[in-house]
């Protein structure tokens, strides 16, 4: 069965900075099994514009399936 995997990375104001889809193949589970996917997805060139709350969301055929919180900090790299 074909199934449809977006990953959205959103910024605390609810901006869509990054959205990434990709198409794949999962085996119908049985009754007492969940499917499960392993997935690596590699983010080139996201500028993150300012420290803050992040969020990057799991969708499988356009439903939340997962969310996760970061909370990015700025480092003073002066030494």
């Amino acid at each position: 069965e074909k199934k449809l995997l977006t990953i959205n990375l959103i910024d605390g104001k609810e901006h869509e900075i990054v959205k990434i889809s990709k198409e794949f193949e999962i085996q119908n589970p049985s009754k007492s099994k969940k499917s499960e996917v392993n997935a690596i997805i590699e983010l080139h060139d996201v500028i993150f514009q300012a420290p803050g709350r992040y969020q990057f969301k799991l969708l499988i055929d356009e439903e939340v399936k997962g969310i996760l919180d970061i909370n990015l900090i700025k480092l003073n790299t002066e030494l």
